[in-house]
């Protein structure tokens, strides 16, 4: 496989799978005769704080939480063709800087001996994680802050630790429906007050369902969902050789609508409710997703 290749999967979501057929570019599996000695181990290392109450980042007042209801992680994944590894590390946080990263990618290089230059790490922009960055309202955790470099650069050693022979391919889909711009124009005579008291909003996210104060998308979306398959020798998929970039659950309560104190998550009200006699299956689900992500990606403000 072209290292290339590997370095281009910009949104990564690892799955041991087959590549379909319609799938717009890509690379095959690599047969066992090929692709000589292809090994990768993955690692979902527990970042989950140890201490609480602790702050969470992602929203515009510090919101404070006294428990985790779901473990995070830093999923951890590094590929080795022979010719030197490279480590890739999705972190279940709001946003990571270049201190924090860069203070991962020195310990990590100090333990595997892969160099800073081939450490690759990005955050799932989860708003349920403790605040490592100081990001819109909310100041950093320091001890969070201090603490996290460390365990990411454990989980790349650990994946390091656990590399064995594998069959790795990638590949690209357009999907055009599900990828769209979430903020949108303001018309001319619309622009909003900043928080200055100014005029000068002129971009905001999620506008509203056909709301006729923003005219058009800000830009356009580029399209492309990248994948990174791995599996055995054998073609048996390997639990712990796939790692899946998700956002973990709250760590508080889900509202819909406003708040007492003026916070909002959904704006505006539920309209249809459906109940149904038996589960829905995977095709079902995604084809309710498709039909409903025009407007929640905010591609249905202007419709």
């Amino acid at each position: 496989m072209n290292r290339g290749n590997i370095l281009a999967v910009s949104g990564l979501v690892l799955a041991g799978m087959v590549m379909a057929p319609r799938l717009t570019r890509g690379a095959p599996i690599i047969p066992r005769q090929m692709a000589g000695v292809f090994r990768a181990g993955a690692f979902a290392q527990d970042i989950t704080p140890e201490h609480f109450p602790i702050v969470v980042n992602g929203n515009f007042k510090p919101k404070f939480v006294e428990k985790a209801l779901d473990p995070l992680h830093a999923r951890c994944l590094v590929l080795d063709d022979g010719r030197g590894p490279i480590a890739m590390a999705v972190v279940d946080s709001c946003v990571l800087d270049r201190e924090v990263m860069d203070e991962a990618k020195r310990l990590a290089s100090g333990m595997t001996g892969i160099p800073a230059g081939r450490i690759f790490i990005s955050a799932t922009h989860t708003h349920s994680a403790p605040a490592a960055v100081s990001i819109l309202g909310t100041d950093h955790d320091p001890r969070y802050r201090a603490w996290l470099p460390g365990k990411i650069a454990e989980g790349i050693r650990n994946a390091m630790g656990r590399r064995e022979p594998v069959q790795v391919g990638w590949a690209v889909e357009k999907l055009p429906e599900v990828v769209q711009s979430r903020r949108w124009i303001a018309r001319p005579d619309r622009i909003k007050r900043d928080p200055f008291g100014e005029f000068t909003t002129r971009a905001t996210m999620h506008p509203g369902r056909r709301n006729p104060d923003w005219e058009e998308p800000s830009g356009p979306m580029n399209p492309d969902v990248n994948v990174l398959a791995v599996r055995r020798l054998d073609g048996r998929t390997a639990p712990e050789l796939t790692a899946v970039t998700t956002m973990p659950a709250r760590a508080e309560k889900l509202w819909i609508g406003g708040t007492a104190e003026g916070e909002a998550g959904f704006e505006g009200r539920c309209d249809e409710v459906a109940v149904y006699a038996s589960a829905l299956t995977a095709e079902d689900v995604a084809a309710h997703y498709r039909a409903a992500c025009g407007s929640v990606s905010g591609g249905g403000a202007g419709r």
